[in-house]
């Protein structure tokens, strides 16, 4: 008899907790999903620019700046780490390339992540020119991806 008492009021304890873990709330633990829309900074050799990247829960990856704009796919390689690839095509303005392949490996801890990968970058007549690696710094912008990127 108390082995069944005590089983209820585990049962009893217990039944909040799973109900937060599948409601969510407030304090629930971070997000370990990319999907939303983030505020990300590329830096290559030295040098740093910023860019949007949006990620679906359909695999889907975009990416924005003011010379260029992308489209690829993504997926989880682990638990808070994902991969994913794009390829960015940029405006036809002198001295710009033609498109880059991205290729990275992110970690995601919560409302942020950071990733690293190998570029290559194409001239407009498509010929490799440069295979720099990029890091990645970004910050969760909003919890759903761009309007653009459906």
């Amino acid at each position: 008899m108390q082995t069944k008492i005590l089983a209820a009021l585990a049962a009893a304890a217990l039944t909040p907790v799973a109900a937060l873990a599948t409601t969510g709330t407030a304090h629930a633990a971070p997000r370990t999903q990319p999907v939303g829309a983030w505020d990300v900074t590329v830096t290559i050799d030295g040098q740093s620019h910023p860019s949007r990247v949006s990620f679906t829960s359909a695999g889907k990856v975009c990416l924005a700046t003011q010379v260029s704009s992308g489209r690829g796919h993504w997926w989880r390689t682990g638990a808070r780490t994902f991969r994913y690839v794009i390829k960015e095509e940029f405006q036809p303005i002198p001295g710009l390339p033609g498109h880059v392949l991205i290729d990275q490996q992110a970690v995601q801890p919560g409302e942020t992540y950071t990733s690293t990968g190998t570029s290559r970058v194409y001239d407009t007549a498509g010929n490799l020119i440069s295979s720099p690696v990029a890091d990645i710094t970004a910050t969760r912008a909003a919890a759903v991806p761009d309007p653009g990127c459906a």
